[in-house]
């Protein structure tokens, strides 16, 4: 959510992999070098690439578009380019009816199961997507 939205992304020591650990005293511990590569490190990775890549994503305008039950989804509007994003943080698949302006062609970045088809956004359970809207 982060890296799509409005304002500088903020990550504390450790979410980028994540690190484990309990209450306070063993809220943090060593960071865990071996972790570096695992699925959620490149993921967070691969959002930050995309946040450089793409000015929408750093300084563009937000639209936010009707949430559907845990689904919330936005448009961010650079100069050049209409980036649509999609963060499902329900247990359940959410069919999102999208725009023509807004429908997702070119697929940047997904995670989980998603599925674009015409006028139509399956975002799978604790699933994401963007993509450059048409």
């Amino acid at each position: 959510f982060q890296m799509t939205t409005p304002g500088a992304p903020g990550l504390y020591y450790g979410d980028e992999l994540p690190l484990t650990g309990g209450e306070d005293p063993d809220c943090r511990r060593t960071f865990d070098w071996d972790r570096i590569g695992s699925d959620h490190h490149l993921a967070v990775q691969g959002l930050g690439q995309l946040r450089r890549d793409h000015e929408a994503l750093r300084t563009g305008s937000i639209t936010v578009l009707p949430v559907v039950d845990q689904c919330v989804s936005y448009v961010r509007s650079g100069e050049n380019e209409n980036l649509f994003v999609a963060i499902n943080n329900g247990a359940t698949t959410v069919e999102l009816g999208v725009d023509p302006g807004h429908h997702p062609g070119e697929i940047l970045w997904s995670h989980g199961k998603v599925d674009v088809g015409r006028g139509v956004v399956e975002v799978g359970p604790h699933a994401a997507i963007v993509g450059v809207s048409e």
